[in-house]
């Protein structure tokens, strides 16, 4: 009788054991087509043995564990394609409205206004004294100085358009840490004592891979089963069930740039991967691109305002600026701690501006030095006085105590650069001011100033080139970037395909892998039972004995 009950037993966990393995089949049959669900696999493992008599007889068969199957390495390699992809596509998506910004293909963009207004002065030189080619003259300066505010809005308009972007995506990012921290919290408790938490694991995994899109990441499982996410920098984002919240800043040094910030420092040169490392990249092409514009625009004021200033008009004026003389943008570092504020700034002498940014730095509240920024050289130096001007190449500044002096390390920035396209504007209204004369007693036939104006179209005056040729080098650089990023973006595409693709051939399901799996667990159902019912008969015939 007891052979017969252990022979029953034995029989009986091969049908529970049985029955659960199809419920594990059943479940990755259902889920085949769920996106990140990894196959499941049930691990059979033979019961400890009796001893009968000196002999060691099995008692049957149990589940020891349910695997989820996977391949780490390959998941690495995905989220490491998915990070370069979203980067590279968000890139490019930004980039081509650049590009679409700047083109000159139409004929219609500041290459031809430039062109433009330089031979109208060409044509003023042919007559001097006439009021048509003046009009003309200071109808082609307006379109140019619109096209130059036009082209400051757009670019400022896209750059406040990704900084809105870059917002959202960094609250996604929050969000989707936060739901990482939920998980690690109930698979820690799922798991305790228990076998894998495959779904709560998959659930995981695919929150893990929309935050590797957004940010290039490296992930680290504790012993709990809980995932620790490091940027590719080192700093944390998830930790066990805590987050580090990211946000996003206004940069000190350009008002319209942003800065990320990570545990109270900047990161946006330690972001190497992601949609957000494709905005950073964006971001800096659009500033370099409007500091580029921003140049050539107060390059070709201060070299036409030079030249126009000696000459003399038709009314026998002179010392005219023909285009609105360049403002100085000036900004107090955030960081300053003394008291003095800038209270005046101009441009003192045209002709001697560098077009260089500097900043006046404090060693003292008594001293300072004036650095141009692009050479770091010191333009000049002294002593502080409150209110008395700084003056130095071609610039004025007054720093006037306010509600104290200047603290040592105190840091003031100026540019004539910043926001020139912006301000540019024609400061001559009547025709009889534009100055084509060299010399009061050549009006009105003298055209010598203003052959010298028309010159400066073919003078090498910004960058060892000429206005057209810097202009078309912007173009070039952004339609370089352009490719690049596109380029880019369409083979890591392919790259993170493929990468799915390896990462399913070993954790996705085949249905019909699943199905000859299923036949192949119903037949040793099937012998189970038969068991069970020869086990059932023989217990019969002992209890028929008479």
């Amino acid at each position: 009788m007891g052979s017969l009950s252990a022979t029953m037993n034995i029989a009986k966990t091969a049908l529970l054991s049985t029955q659960k393995a199809i419920s594990v089949t059943s479940h990755n049959i259902a889920n085949a087509e769920t996106e990140g669900y990894s196959r499941q696999r049930v691990v059979f493992s033979a019961k400890n043995a009796l001893n009968f008599d000196g002999l060691l007889i099995g008692t049957g068969v149990t589940i020891s564990q349910i695997d989820r199957v996977q391949d780490a390495f390959k998941l690495v390699q995905l989220r490491d394609a998915y990070s370069d992809s979203a980067m590279y596509d968000t890139k490019a998506d930004n980039l081509k409205q650049l590009e679409a910004l700047v083109n000159d293909l139409d004929g219609g963009g500041l290459s031809s206004k430039i062109d433009t207004f330089f031979n109208a002065f060409q044509e003023i030189s042919n007559a001097p004294s006439s009021y048509a080619e003046r009009s003309v003259l200071l109808s082609s300066a307006n379109i140019l100085a619109d096209g130059f505010n036009r082209m400051d809005s757009d670019l400022k308009a896209d750059i406040t358009r990704i900084n809105s972007q870059v917002a959202a995506v960094v609250e996604q990012l929050n969000a989707l840490a936060t739901q990482v921290t939920v998980y690690n919290q109930q698979i820690s408790e799922t798991e305790n004592g228990a076998s894998v938490a495959g779904d709560l694991r998959d659930q995981r995994d695919n929150v893990i891979n929309k935050i590797s899109k957004i940010v290039d990441i490296r992930t680290l499982e504790g012993a709990e089963g809980q995932v620790d996410i490091f940027l590719g920098s080192g700093e944390y984002l998830v930790s066990g069930i805590n987050t580090s919240q990211m946000t996003t800043n206004y940069s000190d040094s350009y008002p319209t740039a942003f800065e990320l910030m990570l545990g109270g420092s900047s990161i946006n040169s330690k972001v190497t991967g992601g949609a957000l490392k494709g905005y950073v990249d964006a971001s800096n092409q659009f500033h370099t691109t409007l500091d580029s514009v921003n140049l050539l625009s107060v390059s070709i004021v201060k070299e036409v305002n030079t030249l126009h200033l000696g000459g003399y008009g038709l009314d026998g004026t002179t010392t005219n600026n023909f285009f609105d003389s360049p403002n100085v943008y000036t900004h107090a570092n955030t960081t300053n701690t003394g008291g003095a504020i800038i209270t005046a700034s101009s441009v003192a002498t045209i002709s001697s501006l560098t077009l260089n940014d500097y900043e006046i730095r404090f060693s003292s509240p008594t001293a300072y030095s004036v650095v141009n920024s692009s050479t770091n050289a010191v333009a000049t130096s002294g002593t502080y006085t409150s209110g008395a001007a700084i003056t130095f190449d071609g610039l004025s500044v007054t720093i006037s105590n306010n509600t104290g002096a200047p603290a040592a390390g105190d840091v003031y920035s100026l540019s004539v650069k910043t926001n020139a396209s912006y301000n540019m504007g024609v400061a001559i209204t009547d025709t009889d001011k534009i100055a084509a004369s060299s010399t009061l007693a050549g009006i009105p036939g003298d055209n010598i100033n203003a052959l010298a104006i028309a010159a400066l179209k073919d003078t090498d005056t910004i960058s060892s080139s000429t206005f057209r040729e810097y202009y078309t080098s912007i173009i070039t650089d952004v339609a370089i970037a352009v490719n690049e990023a596109v380029y880019n973006a369409d083979a890591y595409e392919l790259i993170a395909e493929q990468m799915l693709t390896a990462k399913e051939s070993v954790t996705g399901v085949s249905v019909e892998e699943e199905a000859i799996n299923l036949l192949r667990l119903q037949r040793s159902y099937e012998a189970a039972a038969r068991v069970l019912k020869t086990v059932d008969s023989m217990f019969d015939e002992i209890l028929n004995i008479r």
